[in-house]
């Protein structure tokens, strides 16, 4: 069952923005899910220049472009891009889709402006749901600071959106956050610094057949130490424009398998080989092997392409298993 998941690269253009006729068949669900009464109504707005987890950023200082000293009346809005899983007909009488959180321009005359692109790289317009759900337990300081990820919200017919929120269980709590039921049930995180086993880097960028999307969540199910990076941390990160921040730190095998605060691992979220090559690493520790990092980096790769199908089988028999179950729930009425 691996193959579902194995050789599975995204493939540009596959986000589908949300059509307008599709909205309005489904406006008063997704209003229901999504906003309060009092927000302002849906809007197609143009996409921006700007990678999703940099927009709010942008959109700060876009305000602060317009508008220096606050007098003008411009500001943020708080809201949802809304990206089209499958669209309702006969049998499904919802639409399922994914709610992105997003931060928008908000001009003096009520008008939005966005500052993000298409995943797609499209210049489509897409539906904006203005929303003062959007993580309310950042104020706007932090929401446009651009140190937090925002979270994605599922939405759609019971049947299908709790099978995708089954799914969940399988990635770390980093994660998680892509796949939230409702606007408050999940917090904002801040980007992780990870550390790497020996080899990982070379095996994940010349072998690795997973999705390049799930490369935390590989990391975190592999046993790889994580911690939340600091605020000064992001901001020079942001400030030289340079997503790939590196930590400079010296590491040794035993920072690897006994991580000390603010490093952690999540080892309910290990595949099965993590647990082996840890025990690995700490027989090497233990005996005071003399193995230099190349010849341990040959030695782990083994390790990376066993857990590459055990990673793979676990989301492909949880998604087996959320299909069988839903078949034998409903064969039950026929």
């Amino acid at each position: 069952m691996a193959h579902r998941v194995l050789d599975a690269k995204e493939v540009p253009g596959l986000e589908k923005n949300m059509s307008v006729a599709v909205y309005n068949e489904n406006k008063i669900y997704i209003r229901q899910h999504l906003c309060k009464k009092s927000d302002p109504n849906a809007v197609l707005l143009r996409p921006g220049v700007f990678p999703a987890d940099i927009s709010p950023r942008a959109v700060r200082d876009r305000v602060r472009e317009l508008d220096p000293d606050g007098s003008l009346g411009y500001s943020s809005q708080r809201g949802y891009k809304l990206i089209e899983v499958s669209g309702s007909n006969s049998v499904v009488k919802r639409a399922t889709f994914n709610a992105q959180s997003q931060v928008v321009v908000k001009h003096p005359n009520g008008k939005f402006e966005s500052m993000t692109k298409n995943a797609s790289g499209s210049e489509e317009k897409y539906v904006f749901v203005p929303s003062s759900r959007v993580h309310t337990e950042l104020t706007d300081e932090q929401i446009l600071s651009g140190y937090f990820l925002l979270s994605t919200i599922i939405g759609g017919p019971p049947q299908i959106t709790a099978q995708l929120i089954r799914l969940r269980v399988n990635m770390c709590a980093f994660e998680q956050r892509r796949m939230c039921a409702y606007p408050e049930e999940m917090t904002a995180r801040k980007s992780l610094a990870i550390r790497q086993f020996p080899g990982y880097v070379k095996w994940a960028t010349t072998e690795c057949r997973l999705p390049d999307s799930c490369h935390i969540d590989v990391c975190i199910a592999f046993g790889m130490p994580f911690r939340e990076l600091r605020d000064d941390e992001v901001e020079c990160m942001l400030s030289d424009g340079d997503p790939s921040y590196v930590l400079k730190d010296a590491m040794s095998i035993s920072d690897l398998v006994n991580p000390v605060h603010p490093w952690a691992i999540e080892e309910t979220q290990f595949v099965s080989t993590a647990h082996t090559m840890r025990r690995f690493l700490m027989s090497v520790i233990e005996n005071d092997t003399d193995v230099d990092e190349g010849g341990l980096a040959v030695m782990l790769t083994a390790f990376y392409r066993k857990m590459e199908i055990e990673y793979a089988e676990r989301l492909a028999q949880c998604e087996c298993r959320c299909k069988e179950e839903y078949i034998a729930k409903h064969s039950e009425f026929k």
